[in-house]
């Protein structure tokens, strides 16, 4: 009996927590917090859960980052490509987070891999969480993009290629600065 009560109790918080009633979620995610990494698994199992939408996965999402745990990284990354095949715009930026939370190759690779997308915003973002990482993996694909004709994707990478604050990232953006005709690029650059 104490397993079934504990199962209606998991169920009914994240029911609250994809309610839009702040007072309910914000009550189920400070449950789910101090809960700690064990309800890890019952939030990853909660992510193929239809019945808790967009907001209540995107929720999930934030608490998975929050918790740190490292074993629910690969259904981060499985969630965030069911989320670009349904072109689901609360989810994939919530995954997107959520992967930056971690610091393994697994989100690096994904996100390098999201710098290819034809959405402009899932581009940006990706650049953005990318120049968080201070990987210098990501300093070659980042600096792909500033030869981009869309001129927000331009600064985005000259942005992310700045706050990884590497000498081949000055390099790059030294090296840009002769050919960038955006004046708020150049400044970008210039300021670096």
């Amino acid at each position: 009996m104490g397993e079934e009560n504990e199962s209606r109790l998991v169920r009914q918080q994240l029911i609250d927590l994809a309610s839009d009633r702040p007072e309910l979620y914000q009550g189920a995610h400070s449950w789910f917090i101090r809960r700690g990494p064990e309800i890890a698994t019952a939030l990853m199992d909660a992510l193929h859960d239809d019945e808790l939408g967009s907001v209540g996965h995107s929720r999930i999402l934030r608490l998975l980052a929050e918790l740190a745990d490292e074993q629910a990284l690969p259904e981060i990354v499985r969630t965030l490509t069911r989320a670009l095949e349904r072109r689901d715009h609360i989810v994939i930026p919530a995954a997107m987070n959520s992967l930056a939370a971690f610091r393994a190759p697994e989100t690096t690779n994904t996100l390098i891999g999201l710098l290819t997308e034809s959405d402009l915003d899932i581009v940006k973002h990706a650049a953005g969480l990318l120049g968080q990482t201070g990987d210098v993996n990501t300093i070659e694909p980042l600096s792909r993009l500033l030869s981009a004709a869309d001129a927000s994707i331009r600064y985005s990478a000259a942005r992310a290629l700045v706050q990884l604050d590497h000498p081949l990232a000055r390099a790059v953006l030294k090296r840009h600065l002769e050919r960038e005709s955006n004046t708020e690029i150049r400044r970008l650059i210039e300021s670096a």
